[in-house]
């Protein structure tokens, strides 16, 4: 059987609250969903929930992470390097009613910043729509992340 156990630390001891039959895709919104409803059955404040943390599955899967993150970096670069597509990425956003003044760019990397992957994936997310419709535009640009890929960083 497939599941999610469910335990609680308290002060050293190990409790299990409950058990629960994962009936669909493990995606991460199923799973903050059955957490969530787990954090409610059991009257736990969310905003005293610090972290979850779990022994497989997709978040365990740390060298897949980085090899995405690594695309996510490979696809800003293209965009920095590329001045055409840039202003096309630009284009489909107004194109989209989205004003010039408020038209986002990719964000880049910056080593020195422990927070700049974060934003960069964040940004790629946001703009992934258009991202793709440029990247499918040009037959030298990198390939763009599965769905897969985008719902792991999601």
């Amino acid at each position: 059987m497939d599941g999610l156990w469910k335990h609680c630390q308290l002060l050293g001891s190990n409790s299990i609250l409950g058990i629960s039959e994962l009936r669909s895709n493990h995606t991460a919104e199923y799973l903050r969903n059955v957490i969530q409803g787990l954090c409610k059955e059991w009257y736990i404040d969310l905003n005293k929930v610090v972290a979850v943390v779990t022994d497989n599955g997709i978040l365990s899967k740390v060298s897949d992470v980085q090899a995405i993150i690594g695309k996510v970096k490979t696809i800003v670069t293209f965009f920095k390097h590329s001045v055409v597509a840039s202003d096309k990425l630009r284009q489909l956003q107004i194109d989209h009613g989205i004003a010039a003044n408020d038209v986002l760019k990719l964000k880049k990397d910056v080593h020195t910043r422990w927070n700049s992957t974060y934003f960069i994936i964040d940004r790629l997310i946001a703009l992934s729509h258009y991202v793709v419709s440029v990247l499918l535009q040009n037959p030298y640009s990198p390939p763009m992340l599965s769905g897969y890929e985008l719902d792991v960083l999601r």
